[in-house]
């Protein structure tokens, strides 16, 4: 059973606590978190220690205070020669060789902490106001947990010759890595040692130097292996892997870092904003935030000055309105830069559907939350101890600490009375609730649709829900008929007519009748099909496959995104770039 340890700094445990009960409820993967706070460093040492030697994974929840320098107590002076107790657990769990995944809470990034970008730079960040991001980082979880897929699974061809051959170069790679050193220690068999190795090496190369795509007519389907062979002719490289940090194209230009320093480029990786500012994020409604001389404003796509550098720290805009942080708290302005809601709250989320939601503190510092509309008004009474984002007019909220969960509609009104243990957003009128510990659906009224019988459950997506029952997963209709029965070990929802699965340990992607249409030999994880691709992971390196099974991008990526876009991000050797994607005959 995976086991995760959470990083993450008291201050923001309100914000913390909650994604990892959601991190739990949706992967069932025992979280270890610090809940009375460490006092000292024999406690450091022999609890902390102890609980990311005995975790595979290491989350670190990114926030200011998180990445905040070592303060003290008394003198409230910052003293950079002294680590924090994030700082200690992240260098531990990463000279200890754990899986570090990071999580942004507030918007606050690797690169924004020199200790992290220095050793942390070939990270990932997750996004958790970002749901893609996040069901992508469930779904891994998931999927880590409940399989282990190795080389066992390697099916090269139906030729037996070529099956002895690798069981044999096997053996003999093993029986040299176990016997090395004492040979090498006494002086005996190092020639003979050296030699095996060397033509090893040479029948390995030769070997592996054929036909990577396999089809099996009979079966009419697609087999993919593992080949260093390559379809490039629908993908292009079309900015090199040359930069420190990168975002995906926003309004035609992308927010690009190089030695510490951001700017924009085109798709022809032409510099349309020279690269002169400290921090910036992507354009959104024709601006873009960015940082110089130690403050945020906000510039339009001639790099013209629109919004005056006087923010603590900005957001992107979003329906007209971006949130600003002065002095410590957080308002809005407009794109003419005039604050239309005053700078007075803990933090703000963006506005959504004409509302958003802000954050207070009440007199035992408590963190609760409140809903306002454009005007500033708080559209409801009640205060709100958490509160999930608007979809299809209805947001979840937890009224009180470890209280339930219901649905306020855009007046602030409860019109689902809080009665769930846990909730999530509306999806094509159904949302998905949590009884105990099994989901089921409701719809805007209230009525339960499907029985919370399930212990995972999706959303629905091409008319299906990928659920889990009894330790199995299968596919249900709106109706909560069994489509494709449970007997998979794991299972994606569809996407484009085919989900991945994995039964008995061999992983298939199958279509919505349960035939099998494309077989998977080794790797390391795979995506959903989108735009006709998938990305999938070998040996810790990215590459994509089309629906025949051809690779069209090389295992050679740290990272790729949005394979449906016309242009999509990469990482290579820790540098992004990217890379275009044509239609068959472009």
């Amino acid at each position: 059973m995976t086991k995760i340890f959470i990083s993450y700094k008291r201050l923001d445990k309100d914000k913390v606590f909650p994604i990892v009960r959601e991190i739990k409820n949706n992967t069932g993967i025992d979280c270890w978190i610090d809940l009375e706070g460490i006092e000292s460093g024999d406690q450091f040492q022999n609890v902390i220690i102890s609980a990311i030697d005995n975790s595979d994974i290491v989350i670190f929840m990114l926030t200011k205070n998180f990445i905040a320098p070592y303060k003290d107590v008394k003198t409230g002076r910052i003293d950079l020669t002294k680590q924090t107790f994030p700082e200690k657990e992240v260098m531990y769990a990463l000279r200890h060789n754990k899986r570090l995944i990071p999580i942004s809470i507030d918007g606050t990034y690797v690169h924004d902490c020199k200790w992290l970008d220095f050793n942390c730079s070939g990270l990932d960040c997750i996004d958790w106001n970002i749901e893609e991001s996040k069901q992508k980082l469930l779904n891994n979880l998931t999927r880590w947990d409940k399989t282990k897929i190795d080389d066992s699974l390697i099916e090269f061809n139906h030729n037996t010759k070529k099956r002895i051959i690798l069981k044999y170069l096997t053996h003999i790679c093993k029986s040299f890595f176990f016997r090395k050193n004492d040979a090498v220690a006494n002086g005996k068999n190092a020639k003979r040692i050296f030699t095996i190795v060397i033509i090893t090496g040479v029948v390995v190369s030769c070997y592996f130097s054929k036909s990577i795509i396999i089809k099996d007519d009979s079966r009419n389907n697609t087999k993919i292996s593992i080949e260093n062979k390559h379809h490039l002719q629908n993908v292009k490289e079309i900015v090199p892997c040359q930069y420190d940090y990168a975002e995906e194209f926003s309004e035609g230009l992308a927010c690009v870092m190089k030695n510490g320093k951001f700017g924009f480029i085109d798709e022809n990786g032409k510099y349309v904003i020279q690269p002169v500012y400290e921090n910036a994020t992507s354009f959104s409604e024709g601006l873009a935030c960015v940082k110089r001389y130690g403050l945020f404003g906000y510039i339009d796509k001639k790099g013209n000055t629109t919004i005056p550098f006087e923010f603590d720290d900005a957001k992107s805009f979003s329906e007209g309105f971006a949130t600003v942080e002065m002095n410590g708290k957080w308002g809005y302005i407009d794109t003419a830069g005039k604050i239309m809601i005053p700078c007075i709250y803990h933090s703000a989320k963006a506005f959504s559907n004409d509302r958003a939601i802000v954050e207070i503190s009440d007199k035992l510092l408590n963190w609760e939350y409140d809903i306002i509309d454009k005007t500033g008004n708080i559209i409801s009474s009640q205060h709100y101890y958490l509160i999930s984002n608007y979809s299809e007019g209805l947001a979840p909220v937890q009224i009180t600490k470890h209280g339930k969960w219901g649905y306020i509609d855009k007046s602030g009104e409860i019109v689902i009375q809080c009665q769930y243990d846990e909730a999530f957003g509306f999806n094509l009128g159904l949302a998905r609730v949590k009884i105990g510990t099994k989901l089921g659906f409701i719809d805007k009224s209230g009525a339960i649709i499907i029985p919370c019988q399930y212990t995972n459950l999706g959303n629905f997506s091409e008319g299906l829900s990928v659920a889990e029952k009894e330790g199995k997963y299968g596919f249900i209709d709106r109706e909560g008929t069994t489509i494709i029965p449970f007997k998979y070990e794991y299972a994606n929802s569809f996407s484009e007519g085919l989900a991945y699965v994995i039964q008995n340990g061999k992983c298939t992607f199958i279509n919505k009748t349960g035939k099998e249409e494309i077989f998977m030999t080794k790797h390391d994880f795979v995506g959903e099909f989108s735009g006709g691709l998938t990305y999938v992971g070998v040996d810790n390196k990215i590459g994509f496959i089309n629906r025949k099974g051809k690779v069209v991008l090389p295992f050679e990526y740290d990272y790729v995104t949005n394979v449906s876009k016309r242009i999509s991000l990469v990482k290579k050797n820790k540098k992004y770039g990217y890379i275009k994607i044509y239609n068959s005959g472009e």
